[in-house]
């Protein structure tokens, strides 16, 4: 799937973005409020873990993310 980020997005607009475009996430990966990951789930991109939501995501057209539940 696809989803539209603004430039200058930060990780917390990518959770939001998701919600919108799947919301049966809110409540089970996703808070109530669309801002934040439910733990234990976790965004994957660039080879590491997102730890910091309020990070700017720093995406690139076709760059690929990973939600997952748990450490891996």
């Amino acid at each position: 799937m696809s989803l539209v980020i603004e430039e200058d997005a930060l990780w917390r607009d990518v959770v939001a973005a998701l919600a919108q475009k799947v919301p049966v996430l809110v409540g089970q990966a996703i808070t109530e409020d669309k801002c934040s990951l439910i733990s234990p789930h976790q965004f994957y991109s660039g080879g590491r873990f997102i730890t910091n939501l309020d990070e700017k995501a720093q995406l690139k057209d076709g760059d690929r993310i990973a939600l997952l539940e748990g450490a891996c």
